[in-house]
């Protein structure tokens, strides 16, 4: 098996190298695409909803009302904090616990809020949670109403000290915003900042993170252009770990996926999705080994379901 992918991966690179030398991924993979708009005039009017069969009144906005806009929040030790995703803004979440049990929610570098109440334990607990505006519409006020589709929340175990976490994000994550967080990385290194630093840490661990994100995005995307279908996350929440005595790991816990296929709505249409989201988990779970051990400068080897699953196999050979 290993033999028969190197093969194809030597076909593909000398495809590529003959035939598209200068494509981008993008042009490789296919799909729908949004048409540029440059040197278009642009629209005026401001935008609006139209409700159902345009019974209700049209509803018109400068900017775009909060009850349109997805919300995240993460709670610990008796704290939470809010946002609503657009105030994210592409910007590092991260959570860190030093030696005494204290732990602080930063955004970039700004202390959101944070807690001693971390307990006597090794580990504390920590929720995402998000919610959607979808569902239902307020006929009385002409808003959206959350009746609850696709929320969710999820609480999960977290080390209490000696522990830093980049808290993951995206919906379509790019390789541009993952570049820009680089540059941030870089630029940290270049004020003199120890790599040992919270700055450099919890933007290494960022770094780290959105890479797993944007190689899983890119993956999914290709698949779906194999099996007609169209890509889309209601969110993608998480963290990217490093913890004392464990090293590091990526563990998106919080995520809907609503691919829908593109070609219709019969059997096998609904059958390409389920393959879809099969191939995608085996190759997601790969990838949080291999991400790990392609950004690691020593021959560090680490540990996935997949990696497990090829452990057992040579095992059994």
């Amino acid at each position: 098996m290993r033999a028969t992918l190197q093969s194809y991966n030597s076909n593909l690179l000398s495809y590529l190298s003959t035939n598209a030398p200068n494509a981008t991924v993008q042009q490789i993979i296919g799909g729908q695409r949004i048409v540029s708009s440059v040197g278009t005039p642009l629209n005026t009017n401001p935008p609006s909803i139209y409700t159902y069969s345009g019974v209700y009144p049209i509803q018109r906005w400068s900017n775009q009302p909060t009850n349109f806009m997805t919300t995240f929040s993460i709670s610990f030790a008796g704290v939470s904090q809010f946002w609503y995703t657009p105030q994210l803004q592409g910007q590092r979440v991260s959570l860190t616990f030093d030696s005494t049990g204290l732990a602080q929610l930063w955004l970039e570098d700004s202390n959101i809020v944070q807690s001693t109440n971390t307990g006597a334990a090794s580990t504390t607990s920590v929720t995402l949670s998000v919610t959607h505006p979808y569902g239902g519409w307020d006929v009385t006020h002409n808003l959206p109403t959350d009746v609850g589709y696709f929320d969710a929340s999820r609480a999960n175990t977290y080390q209490r000290t000696n522990a830093s976490y980049a808290i993951l994000y995206g919906f379509e994550p790019s390789p541009q915003w993952l570049q820009e967080r680089q540059q941030k990385l870089d630029a940290y290194r270049a004020q003199g900042l120890a790599d040992t630093s919270r700055q450099v840490t919890t933007e290494t661990l960022n770094v780290m993170g959105l890479n797993w994100m944007v190689q899983t995005e890119l993956n999914l995307e290709l698949l779906a252009q194999q099996l007609n279908q169209l890509t889309l996350h209601h969110h993608r929440f998480g963290r990217m770990a490093q913890e004392l005595g464990k090293g590091y790991y990526v563990d998106a816990y919080l995520q809907e996926d609503g691919t829908f296929p593109n070609s219709g709505v019969g059997t096998t249409d609904f059958h390409n999705q389920t393959q879809v989201f099969d191939l995608s988990s085996y190759f997601w779970s790969a990838m949080e080994h291999g991400v790990i051990e392609q950004l690691q400068n020593s021959n560090i080897v680490a540990s996935s379901t997949v990696k497990m699953l090829e452990l057992a196999l040579l095992r059994r050979l």
